[in-house]
């Protein structure tokens, strides 16, 4: 069963019917929530329900109202589910502190193949988490960090990450982000430098 649910405004009356439809039901595989402006308290009991859940494959919060609260509950999920394989966060309201948090949880997940973090209020410094990430888990393939702030230094460290590693990564998402286009040629520059796994790479945006 795939359920979508997007852009319903479903609320926390909504949250709450969701949590009991997948802790009931066995056979939930995808499940899009996105846009309904869920809060914390809304989805805390979701992730709490989806630690002992083991047929969830895929789950879209993206472009709601989660903020910092939420984010020990999903760094939590993220590290007792290995079922889920694909995410999507972006758009929602974590800090600097709230996104560390999350990362913690996907560094603990071997499973996860594909991760949405766009619009998360990634900088440089956050970077590392995904370098990180990269080299422990060798299931993830698609990653997207759009819309973030990462700059030409962030990008260009990055670059060096990806000589070194050439990590199994083949969807990269890095645009919209405060990535010049001299960010973009030292990008450019690297990847023909070896025989890289990436088959989508996307860097829309760039400016300066």
């Amino acid at each position: 069963l795939e359920l979508d649910v997007s852009y319903n405004q479903i609320g926390s009356l909504g949250a709450h019917a969701l949590t009991k439809v997948y802790e009931s039901d066995n056979v939930l595989r995808k499940l899009d929530a996105s846009g309904n402006d869920l809060t914390d308290l809304d989805v805390i009991s979701m992730f709490n329900a989806l630690c002992g859940n083991y047929t969830l494959r895929e789950l879209n919060l993206r472009s709601n109202n989660l903020k910092d609260q939420s984010a020990e509950f999903v760094s939590k999920m993220l590290s007792e589910n290995e079922t889920i394989d694909t995410i999507d966060l972006s758009w929602n309201d974590f800090t600097h502190e709230g996104v560390e948090e999350i990362f913690l949880g996907f560094k603990m997940n071997k499973t996860m193949r594909s991760i949405g973090v766009a619009g998360t209020k990634i900088d440089d410094e956050c970077l590392h988490n995904v370098e990180t990430l990269l080299l422990g888990n060798k299931s993830l393939t698609s990653i997207d960090l759009s819309g973030n702030y990462i700059s030409d230094m962030g990008v260009k460290s990055f670059c060096d990450f990806y000589i070194a590693n050439n990590p199994q990564i083949k969807v990269l998402n890095l645009g919209e982000n405060l990535i010049t286009s001299s960010g973009t040629l030292y990008m450019l520059e690297s990847l023909s430098t070896l025989k890289s796994n990436l088959a989508h790479l996307d860097l829309t945006g760039t400016f300066g």
